[in-house]
């Protein structure tokens, strides 16, 4: 098994016994998954479970202010919310309310601020 510690592609190169090899398909890390850095950029997503108010909050390692675009698919992948948010240091704290008509199930939350996309999900129970 291998971690990604940098974002970028990854692919498997498997070699037989007479040097002959095969690449896999290449797949596409987006955001670090190195172990212990306590300077990442993390999405944070709580209550999760939530019913009602969801919080959302991104510390940023660099100053940055700006808009934060912050979108909820369903498992269809529909948009069911977005909304645009403005903020300031290296900050995002965002509370949403869980819109009513939206069933029990999971969900993926993707941010979009300064050029770099955050995701996670988010389970609603009702």
């Amino acid at each position: 098994m291998y971690t990604a510690t940098a974002i970028g592609s990854y692919y498997v190169k498997q070699t037989n016994a007479f040097g002959c090899f095969k690449n896999s398909a290449s797949v596409a890390v987006t955001s670090s998954c190195k172990i212990g850095d306590s300077n990442a950029e993390t999405l944070i997503i709580s209550p999760n479970p939530a019913t009602n108010i969801v919080h959302i909050n991104i510390g940023f390692v660099d100053a940055y202010s700006g808009n934060a675009i912050l979108i909820m698919y369903n498992n269809l992948g529909e948009i069911v919310f977005n909304a645009e948010q403005l903020f300031i240091n290296n900050q995002i704290d965002m509370q949403i309310n869980i819109p009513a008509q939206l069933p029990a199930g999971m969900y993926s939350i993707q941010v979009i601020a300064d050029g770099k996309l955050y995701d996670s999900k988010l389970i609603i129970s009702k």
